[in-house]
């Protein structure tokens, strides 16, 4: 990506676009989801994450970097993979283009044509600014305690929704991350 924006800048203006995809968003999703999504997600979340740095290096120039982020695409990638997405909702490559292209216009860098609220690509880019923003260089005290040994009932499980649909996951201490979960 770098190597596009030399030129780029060198010429005084362009837009550099990258393609994640909504996925991006499914870290703490439980696997029935979209199972052994962990490297295709995980390389998207980088492309986005990378695509937000880089956006904030050039941004008093008249380069443009940003990541569209589309749901499922009707194209023949799922089937070719013998996957039936006929019941799930897809955009067409067609509005997929021109969806981004407005995003540009707007200013976005995260384009999401498939999330109608914007609000939620938001709240998940400032939630990451506030954890960003709230280190401290001391070991927070949930490190610095001495573990317990638990000697009563198993702690309660938090819920971790996943979004749509009102599903929801169970996440306990030593779950979330596991090898077996992706």
């Amino acid at each position: 990506m770098r190597a596009a924006i030399g030129p780029l800048q060198q010429r005084g203006s362009g837009t550099n676009l990258n393609v994640a995809g909504m996925i991006t968003f499914s870290g703490p999703a439980d696997k029935s989801v979209m199972p052994r999504r962990a490297v295709y997600a995980g390389t998207l979340a980088y492309l986005v994450a990378m695509t937000q740095t880089l956006a904030a290096e050039v941004e008093d120039s008249a380069v443009t970097v940003a990541a569209v982020c589309p749901g499922a695409v009707a194209t023949e990638f799922h089937s070719a993979q013998g996957m039936d997405l006929s019941a799930v909702p897809r955009i067409s490559a067609e509005d997929l283009v021109t969806d981004a292209l407005r995003g540009l216009e707007l200013g976005e860098t995260v384009i999401a044509p498939s999330a109608e609220d914007d609000r939620l690509l938001h709240d998940v880019f400032t939630a990451h600014l506030t954890a960003f923003g709230g280190q401290s260089p001391a070991l927070t005290t949930r490190y610095t305690k001495e573990p317990t040994r638990p000697t009563g009932p198993a702690p309660a499980r938090r819920r971790i929704s996943t979004g749509g649909g009102g599903e929801s996951r169970s996440a306990g201490a030593g779950t979330v991350g596991r090898g077996d979960d992706l």
